[in-house]
């Protein structure tokens, strides 16, 4: 008898990374330019590597820390928000992930249960949609509008939503097509999710990388969308 691993119909149904397929594949030919992963070539600055070096050598790692994380690192966090990005939070509001695909991971499975829908604007990160798929939601693909620089359209997100939509995940400055979008879009989302009473999961990981004078803007400082948002 054939022994087999048994993997979940709920992993069977995660789709194949073509982010990582396209990897495999230029291996395979010469002179390819790799523009796949968004990796800085600055480097990280000297004064984290030098935090993370004097942690390890005064004995701060290899422990446990708070479940939410460690505290100076939370008040830091909470700092940041203000300074960058307008947030007003407290320490109590923050929790700290290994990096943000965690953190997007567990908002998601936070708030859908089993078929409840979320609205992902297209093209989108392709690992969104898995992780609405391995939280058992159905991701429902929202086109932009490429003409305009593929802006938001707000008749096709009026139109997707449902009866069964909880939630909407908005990345921007948007991966892949680099699109920032306006305060003004953002603030017309956020009026359409509270009319619906849907969360809003933003990925804000380009936050820095804005050019062209064009402006970052945080759905999380909406002082309305203090409880329907997770940044």
């Amino acid at each position: 008898m054939k022994e087999e691993i048994r993997i979940s119909n709920r992993v069977k149904q995660i789709p194949k990374s073509a982010i990582h397929e396209m990897t495999r594949l230029s291996k395979e030919v010469d002179d390819v330019a790799f523009l796949s992963w968004a990796k800085p070539t600055s480097g990280t600055p000297d004064h984290i590597r030098e935090g993370a070096i004097s942690a390890i050598r005064n004995g701060q790692v290899g422990g446990y820390s708070e479940n939410a994380g460690i505290v100076n690192l939370r008040e830091a966090i909470v700092k940041k928000l203000k300074r960058d990005n307008n947030i007003n939070a407290n320490v109590s509001q923050i929790l700290v992930t290994v990096g943000a695909i965690e953190g997007l991971s567990a908002a998601i499975m936070a708030i859908i249960d089993p078929g409840d829908e979320v609205l992902l604007f297209t093209p989108t990160y392709s690992t969104h949609i898995r992780q609405v798929v391995i939280a058992s939601g159905k991701p429902v693909l929202v086109p932009t509008i490429e003409e305009e620089g593929f802006a938001l359209d707000f008749d096709a997100i009026e139109k997707a939503i449902t009866h069964r939509t909880r939630a909407i995940i908005c990345c921007s400055p948007n991966n892949p097509t680099g699109t920032v979008f306006s305060e003004n879009e953002l603030r017309k989302l956020a009026s359409i999710a509270l009319q619906h009473n849907l969360m809003i999961i933003t990925d804000e990981a380009y936050e820095y990388f804005v050019y062209d004078g064009l402006k970052h803007f945080s759905i999380g400082s909406i002082p309305e969308m203090k409880k329907h948002v997770i940044s």
